[in-house]
């Protein structure tokens, strides 16, 4: 009779999830959907005047769904006496983050689900997060009191770390679903102890001591990745700090074809052109004054305004100049994404001006969008290919942004990095006598293609290459560090020409543990002070002068 009975109930159940798993699973694809979106970042901007609203995507890096199975609804049942109407989660979904940091902003967006009042929040249980600072942190989160009190922390002694809530469509026939909160570690400590020791009541005592050990493991594992994260935020945070309201780097002069002829012959508009191109030359980019800009863009407007009553744009290059001098001057002013918008704009007009797609890649790098600086000096790059040899001082300013770009995104690049910094140094080579290559520029270019050339020898060292790989990329840096001796020994050398000279000696010194490599190497960290820096991107290049300072003066 009780076989019977049991039978009648498992079908019970198997026909009630049967029914309701389409509005689950509708329910869950809804939820995904609300999760694969953006949300309100709350964090201090650089940005003092009103600008517009940045958005980010939620920090989620991956999410799994499922509607329960029938004999996991059947045991659960039994197992807590649960009547069907009292079931909560037949529908789940898991949020995985990579840091536990992230999962306060995915917290923090899953509580605007309600703010439309289309969902209804239940339950919510944070497991092992039971530390008052975690407590505080939530809490503050949460605006609704009626949500507050609806959150407990639970103490598990199997060391499961995690957020489960619970939350109902308001819709007719929608059910329950438990959201769950937590990172990728400590969903793998969770699936490795639902396999081998959940709810089995026979499991070895070590099976589940080891779990609660490896918990307090995974736990230090998270906490230093957490600290790895920390670190790595306060970079880009330094970065951005470095490059706030940073304008164009450098200058370039029209084709003699697309400069208008209108401001070379003698007359009122060539007259305000020289007098805003001389403006433009006491451009400062590290200016954050803006007076120079101010004045800039009233002699342009004036200019502007000239061209329109003479009707002028009708004629090509009139408008392109036009067109370029305005982004430019909102790239000076720090608008980014006005200045993106312009220059696109440009392109759409003009394809393949190398200029445009040039100040792309600046104003992408600034904002540490790495990959599409990349694409846009490399379409800079394509375009200068046809265009006449005068032509040469920019395509070597393109091809040395391109060796710190690829050095920028790492070891993998440096090869890349060193052929970049190799063909700006045949250009360099074929144009030296020109008066572009000053001697700061030729300092600047012979310390960069010394430094590439080190940093390939070190990734070799630092991958385990083999050892005639190792000393043939040690001899390369040998011939290019004697280029720049002569910089280095000027009493006008910069500090990242010192920095580059104390690095060489410092890695020469562990090569061939020659106390002499150690002692100029120290030397030169001395001398660096107050010297000088032409550094493009400062925060960089000012924690490299740090931790190389630090690591030979150390040693």
């Amino acid at each position: 009779m009780k076989k019977v009975k049991e039978k009648k109930r498992f079908l019970k159940i198997k026909n009630y999830v049967e029914k309701v798993g389409k509005i689950v699973d509708g329910d869950l694809r809804d939820l995904m959907f609300f999760f694969s979106g953006s949300y309100q970042e709350d964090n201090i901007s650089l940005e003092i005047e009103p600008c517009k609203e940045k958005r980010f995507k939620v920090p989620v890096y991956l999410t799994k769904s499922r509607v329960k199975e029938v004999e996991s609804v059947y045991l659960k049942t039994k197992r807590r006496s649960l009547d069907l109407s009292d079931f909560q989660d037949v529908g789940g979904l898991r949020l995985l983050c990579l840091f536990e940091k992230d999962i306060y902003d995915v917290f923090r967006y899953f509580l605007t689900l309600f703010d439309d009042d289309k969902y209804e929040f239940i339950d919510c249980k944070v497991y092992n997060w039971s530390d008052s600072v975690v407590r505080n942190r939530l809490n503050l989160l949460v605006a609704r009191s009626e949500v507050k009190k609806k959150i407990k922390f639970v103490k598990k002694l199997s060391g499961y770390k995690s957020i489960h809530c619970i939350v109902k469509r308001k819709a007719s026939g929608s059910l329950p679903i438990e959201i769950q909160i937590r990172t990728l570690l400590q969903d793998v400590w969770g699936e490795l102890e639902h396999a081998l020791s959940y709810k089995k009541g026979s499991v070895h005592p070590h099976i589940k001591k080891s779990f609660y050990l490896l918990s307090k493991d995974l736990q230090n594992a998270d906490d230093l990745l957490s600290h790895l994260r920390d670190i790595s935020d306060k970079e880009r945070c330094g970065e951005k700090y470095m490059n706030y309201k940073v304008g164009p780097k450098y200058l370039f002069t029209y084709e003699n074809k697309m400069l208008p002829d209108i401001f070379k012959k003698k007359g009122s508009l060539h007259k305000e052109y020289e007098i805003y191109w001389n403006e433009v030359q006491k451009y400062d980019r590290l200016d954050k004054s803006r007076s120079v800009v101010k004045s800039m863009r009233d002699n342009y407007e004036k200019i502007n305004e000239m061209i329109s009553a003479q009707k002028y744009k009708e004629l090509g290059c009139v408008n392109y100049w036009c067109y370029m001098e305005e982004a430019f001057l909102l790239f000076c002013e720090a608008k980014y994404e006005d200045a993106i918008s312009k220059y696109k704009e440009v392109l759409k007009d003009y394809e393949g001006r190398y200029c445009a797609y040039y100040r792309l890649g600046e104003i992408y790098f600034l904002l540490g969008y790495v990959e599409k600086a990349l694409e846009a000096f490399d379409e800079a790059e394509y375009a200068l290919i046809d265009l006449p040899q005068e032509d040469y001082h920019n395509h070597y300013r393109i091809k040395s942004r391109l060796a710190m770009a690829y050095w920028y995104l790492g070891d993998e690049y440096i090869d890349i990095a060193v052929e970049e910094i190799d063909d700006a140094f045949e250009i360099y080579d074929a144009h030296r006598n020109d008066e572009f290559f000053d001697d700061v520029v030729s300092e600047q270019l012979t310390n960069n293609v010394c430094w590439y050339y080190l940093e390939r020898y070190i990734v070799s060292v630092r991958s385990g290459e083999k050892a005639k790989i190792r000393n043939k990329c040690f001899e390369d840096v040998k011939e290019k560090y004697a280029l720049l001796k002569k910089y280095v020994d000027s009493e006008a050398a910069s500090s990242n020409t010192l920095d580059t000279a104390a690095w060489y000696y410092y890695n020469s010194y562990l090569k061939t543990k020659k106390l002499a490599y150690l002692e100029k190497a120290k030397k030169l960290c001395l001398k660096m002070k107050n010297r000088k820096s032409y550094t493009y991107y400062g925060f960089t290049s000012l924690n490299l002068h740090n931790n190389h300072i630090k690591e030979i003066m150390s040693t």
